[in-house]
Order: C-alpha cells, then sequence, then structure tokens
C-alpha cells in the first residue's frame, strides 16, 4: 500500500508501467490505460473517474513474474495450454496470496479478500488474466507461449467456470497422471487462457460449427471433461 501511494504521487505512466501493475482499491480496479468503446482504441484513464474514497488504501498486482513477449498464434483453436504453464499460472496466483492463501489485492463480487481454494475462473480472469493481457490485447496463452507448435491442443476442457481453479488444476494434473502423458508437453485447450478475452464477440457465431471452441474439439483427441460437484459442466452446450 505504502508503495502504492508512491506511485500515485507521480503523473500516469511515468512510475506505473501498464503491462506490468494494476493498482486497485477493493474491487475497483485503476487500469492505467483504459480501452475506450467509443473510440475503439486504448487511452490513458483520468485519476478522477475512478472515485477514490477519502483515506482508501491502494493496493499493486505485480505482473511481471507472468507475463512475457506475446508470441502471437493466429488460430485460436491452436491455443492449448500445458500442464507446466497451467502450474506456473498457480505459483503466480499464490505468490499473490498469503501464507493463509488469501490473495493481498484481488476481491470477490462481495468485496471480501479472495481465497486460492475458492478462486474461480471468473475471478482469475477478472484479477490475472484480462489485467495482465491488457496492454497487448492478446490471449494468455500467447503470453505464455515458447513455441507455436507446443501449443497445439491434445485434450479439449470441458468445465464450468465457476469451479474453483484450483480444482481444475488437481483434475487436469491426475488425467495426465493416469494416462501417462507428459506434463510439460500435453496441451489442453481451455476456453479462458486460448480466447483472447478482449476481444469475445469474434469467436461467437450464430453456427457452432464456426467457434473456436469446435475447430479446438476437432483437433484434439478428445474431451475431458471436468465434473463439478453440482454437475453444472452438464447444463453447457460443450
Amino acid at each position: 500500500a505504502d508503495k502504492s501511494r508512491v506511485l500515485m504521487q507521480d503523473v500516469w505512466g511515468t512510475t506505473i508501467d501498464p503491462t506490468r501493475y494494476l493498482l486497485s482499491f477493493g474491487r475497483t480496479q485503476m487500469q492505467v490505460d483504459m480501452w475506450d468503446k467509443n473510440a475503439g482504441a486504448m487511452r490513458q484513464s483520468l485519476m478522477g473517474e475512478f472515485g477514490i474514497p477519502e483515506g482508501a488504501t491502494l493496493e499493486l498486482t505485480d505482473y511481471e513474474d507472468l507475463i512475457g513477449s506475446v508470441l502471437w498464434i493466429d488460430k485460436t483453436e491452436d491455443r492449448a495450454i500445458t500442464v507446466s504453464q497451467l502450474r506456473h499460472l498457480h505459483a503466480y496466483v499464490l505468490s499473490n496470496c498469503s501464507t493463509d492463501q488469501v490473495a493481498f489485492a484481488w476481491y470477490n463480487r462481495e468485496n471480501k479478500r479472495l481465497s486460492y481454494d475458492t478462486m474461480n475462473l471468473y475471478d482469475l480472469a477478472e484479477w490475472v488474466i484480462r489485467p495482465a493481457t491488457q496492454a497487448d490485447r492478446c490471449s494468455l496463452v500467447e503470453m505464455l507461449a515458447e513455441t507455436k507448435q507446443a501449443q497445439l491442443p491434445n485434450w479439449f476442457a470441458s468445465h464450468w467456470w465457476g469451479e474453483s481453479i484450483l480444482r481444475f488444476l488437481l483434475c487436469v494434473e491426475e488425467h495426465c497422471r493416469a494416462r501417462s502423458m507428459n506434463m510439460h508437453t500435453t496441451a489442453y485447450w481451455v476456453c479462458a487462457f486460448a480466447n483472447n478475452q478482449h476481444e469475445l464477440g469474434a469467436e461467437i457465431c450464430v453456427d457452432p460449427t464456426g467457434t473456436s471452441f469446435f475447430r479446438a474439439m476437432q483437433n484434439s483427441v478428445g474431451v475431458l471433461c471436468i465434473l463439478d460437484e453440482e454437475g453444472i459442466v452438464f447444463t453447457r452446450i460443450w
């Protein structure tokens, strides 16, 4: 919080790298660069737009340990994520939590700090995926990828975003072990990581066979259905 206050004393962009940092208070994210829907372009945000209450504690998220140079992968269906990359993502999440695995600066919709064991993909998209990829407006896989070939899907993951990300990881790891697959090379297509979360409209069309979901399934060995406790995954189209 002290570091955040020092940063805020300077002009936007001079000390806060929007590709690396996110300032927030409670659930309010203070993006240095904002996407202006009216202009269809990025613009610098204004301090007054955030309505910072007097005495608010500003919190800082640093994405440097997660993000790298973008490796653009043209086809969304080719943006699968390996188990080792998933583990790297989880290690990053844990690095932003206290010893009792409560997030330092990330909050749920009830404005309570998120806990690692209950954090779901909606939370991860809000606090990690979208902010970390905001500057380049790319998918998370393109931020994590080292080679395009390594990201081709072996398996399509059918799941519910409300399931905890920890349970998701444990299921994928067990699936990999049960089939004696290499966790460094086996890749799973997961919509949250493969789709560009800033351009979701580009992945949706009237004909389901024209979506990245369908094409990813066609390119995969099979579908891994990750069953949540309530069976909500069975209410999804894929």
